[in-house]
């Protein structure tokens, strides 16, 4: 690995550490609880696997009148390929501003749910994090601004 991509990581692994929680995820009843980070195609190719569990993965969120949903990838959702993507249980305004980007989501999976009209492969309930999910671009920038 060269020096430069350690530096990278290093520097993405703090700037994760030292965000501060929200207040949405100060509530007592979630500290206590582990998530599993995962890809989301183990969701998609296992989801009784991960049915009921806490989990934590990357997508690419789309939020829209009963299609809420977080998809493998900004491809699947262009060409409306939606059992690779799961259904998620979020309102309209807490997806503001972050629909039809990558999202990094914290939830409980549970495979039995399809969302609307069963279209989906799962679901994401009683979700705890949405937020923007930084490309390899915005981390390089931040590297360089915070390095000035």
């Amino acid at each position: 690995m060269h020096i430069k991509h350690i530096k990278l990581l290093l520097i993405s692994l703090l700037v994760l550490i030292s965000q501060p929680l929200k207040s949405s995820e100060l509530d007592v009843s979630t500290l206590n609880q582990s998530f599993d980070s995962v890809s989301i195609y183990a969701l998609l190719s296992n989801p009784a696997k991960y049915h009921n569990r806490h989990v934590q993965f990357v997508g690419f969120l789309n939020i829209e009148h009963e299609g809420n949903a977080v998809y493998a990838s900004k491809l699947d959702f262009d060409q409306m390929i939606t059992k690779n993507a799961i259904w998620i249980d979020v309102t309209s305004k807490r997806g503001e501003g972050l629909s039809d980007e990558y999202v990094l989501i914290k939830g409980t999976f549970k495979a039995d749910e399809q969302g609307h009209f069963g279209l989906f492969s799962g679901a994401i309930e009683d979700v705890l994090r949405l937020e923007l999910h930084k490309n390899r671009k915005q981390l390089e920038a931040e590297l360089k601004a915070s390095s000035k």
